[in-house]
């Protein structure tokens, strides 16, 4: 069974869209106004974490991995044409746990973004004044990914949960946690070493000038087509048809060149965006780069959430819409509606009013104009459909 753009009533879909913006914005301004005791946070959590497992759990045919991890819940693993073949080993064990207990794989999804979605608000917890922008930004900024990217997302929130346990100085928790990573997704292992890198490391900037000119180069200088060479070196490497991975190499032209675009994937042509929407777009990043700098300088917990954010801005300007770069950039990209948060709620410019209040209006035609309100009525490339859309 395939997606499709037809799939689902747009109506029903954005009616749901738009409330679970509403209502992760209203819980996050309840936990970012709560006393010091936070003692209303279960009940902003609850609604949070319910409204958004429901209406991600639900989603049917939501992406292009969608049927094929449904597959492996429905017939654990059975149905060799569309289940992951040679499944990690704690992935194996969860889907082979699940289907032994009779339920529709539309409770795992649910699952999964009830996980993901934990993760979130106990950073949040943590850092209570940036959930009245990190929230729904969370939702808006990264709705894609998560609906579609369903298995390396379900790893990707142990990665959450690992940086929840640094937090909260829970060493034994962290190690545990981040050796689930790869037990579910290989490709973890890269989540997994910058994880530790940039834990265990302190980078020794002081000021963000470096970051800004680095991402200036790969914004203005860098060309896709760079990549070639290095696809080229990747395709005459072989590790052994057994060694998973192997076919990622045969195929790097696939992977890492505009030959792995999603426009090419799909079947579609380049969109082609607005100048407009262009510059809004960089000047949110360079945003985050810099002052997102300052408002994780102090605390050294936040240097995590800043360069893993940093290095999701990096990989996606380079990689245009290559799709396994993308992935790259997915492992890290879960921490920026953190950092955009964070800034808000640390970031002042007393002197320079004006100033700050562009800034919000900038992020506000970013992610309230062309995140939600542009869109609204579009069609996703996987449809619209709910479980009910069967």
């Amino acid at each position: 069974m395939n997606w499709s753009s037809s799939t689902g009533d747009p109506t029903v879909y954005w009616t749901f869209y738009v409330l679970l913006t509403l209502i992760l914005t209203y819980c996050g301004w309840g936990i970012s106004n709560d006393d010091e005791k936070q003692t209303h946070f279960k009940k902003y959590a609850w609604i949070a974490g319910v409204s958004y497992s429901l209406v991600e759990g639900l989603r049917w045919l939501r992406g292009a991995d969608y049927y094929h991890y449904y597959q492996d819940l429905a017939t654990n693993f059975k149905d060799f044409s569309a289940c992951t073949p040679d499944p990690e080993f704690l992935y194996k064990i969860w889907v082979n746990l699940f289907y032994s207990t009779g339920l529709p794989p539309t409770v795992a999804f649910i699952i999964y973004s009830a996980l993901l979605i934990w993760g979130m608000l106990l950073i949040f917890k943590k850092y209570p004044k940036a959930a009245i922008w990190g929230l729904p930004i969370f939702f808006l900024m990264t709705n894609s990914q998560t609906e579609n990217i369903i298995r390396q997302t379900l790893a990707s929130t142990f990665l959450i949960f690992a940086y929840a346990a640094y937090l909260y100085n829970k060493r034994k928790m962290i190690l545990v946690l981040l050796c689930m990573v790869p037990l579910i997704h290989t490709s973890g292992l890269y989540g997994v070493a910058l994880f530790l890198l940039f834990t265990y490391v302190m980078i020794p900037l002081k000021k963000p000038w470096l970051l800004v000119v680095l991402y200036l180069f790969a914004y203005y200088i860098w060309n896709p087509d760079w990549l070639q060479s290095f696809a080229d070196i990747l395709s005459k490497i072989n590790l052994g048809d057994d060694i998973k991975g192997q076919g990622y190499l045969d195929n790097s032209d696939r992977w890492f060149t505009s030959e792995g675009s999603m426009a090419v994937v799909l079947g579609k042509g380049v969109t082609q965006l607005s100048k407009f929407y262009v510059t809004i777009k960089f000047l949110v990043d360079i945003f985050i780069v810099f002052f997102g700098f300052y408002a994780c300088k102090d605390d050294r917990k936040l240097q995590l959430v800043y360069y893993f954010s940093y290095i999701a801005l990096i990989i996606q300007t380079i990689a245009g819409d290559i799709e396994l770069l993308t992935r790259f950039s997915n492992w890290t990209n879960l921490f920026t509606p953190i950092l955009i948060g964070i800034m808000f709620s640390k970031i002042k410019i007393p002197q320079m009013k004006m100033a700050q209040i562009a800034i919000y209006v900038v992020f506000a035609i970013n992610f309230i104009f062309y995140g939600l309100i542009r869109s609204l009525g579009s069609l996703p490339y996987a449809g619209c459909g709910f479980i009910w859309d069967k």
